[in-house]
């Protein structure tokens, strides 16, 4: 690891899960090192970086993982995220001023919102799509008018407030729930029309393209494109 780097982080190529460490990694001037990491173990030892040293590290073997210089290691997106977020000069934009409780619980409650509420019903429709688990109509149907749920949730709290948590800036929350957004509305599973389609939800669209389109945050969601 290079000493200029801040963090390796294990993950397979293009992992969304990533975006919005990345986007943090960016705004706050942190180089973040991604090394080669497959989804399953290669054929060849060679190949694949889940050695003896990896292993000790995350005795799980869960990733995206993190791991920095020092040999500080930690998993789970959310906390990766929030580990960088705080790390650097905009760490109380993205996670709220110290002096203000209310500020960063609103982040904190739509950072769980994010990974908790839209997560689920997106990653069961995405892994369907994705041929990991079987089809059916009804499972389907059912993510849909959730995320529509939340959705509408979203575009209500969008009508008065320029960012997800009511703040001035784009926080940590905004980044945690554009990445969810662009799995669903970008990996091929909810195009524009239909039962939670983008189409039906210009103020959310508006607020991700903002997000999307945030100077200096690394090109974290460069390959999104909405799904038709």
């Amino acid at each position: 690891m290079s000493s200029n780097v801040f963090a390796s982080i294990y993950a397979p190529a293009g992992d969304p899960r990533l975006r919005k460490a990345i986007a943090a990694a960016a705004l706050n001037g942190l180089a973040i090192d991604l090394p080669h990491f497959p989804m399953r173990p290669g054929i060849k030892a060679e190949d694949d970086p889940r050695d003896a040293t990896f292993w000790s590290r995350f005795p799980l073997g869960k990733f995206p993982a993190l791991v920095t210089p020092s040999g500080f290691t930690v998993v789970e997106t959310a906390a990766i995220a929030s580990y960088i977020a705080d790390s650097g000069p905009r760490r109380e934009q993205l996670l709220g001023k110290d002096n203000d409780p209310e500020g960063r619980a609103k982040i904190a409650q739509w950072e769980a919102h994010s990974s908790s509420e839209f997560n689920s019903p997106i990653r069961d429709g995405y892994m369907t799509k994705l041929g990991f688990k079987e089809f059916s109509k009804e499972a389907d149907d059912k993510s849909r008018n959730e995320l529509e749920r939340l959705l509408k949730y979203l575009d209500l709290t969008l009508e008065n407030n320029k960012w997800v948590a009511g703040s001035d800036d784009l926080t940590l929350a905004d980044l945690s729930l554009a990445s969810v957004l662009c799995v669903g509305w970008g990996g091929m599973w909810i195009g524009k029309d239909g039962v939670a389609g983008w189409g039906s939800h210009p103020k959310t669209v508006e607020w991700l393209d903002r997000v999307i389109a945030y100077e200096g945050i690394g090109g974290a969601f460069d390959t999104f494109k909405y799904h038709e």
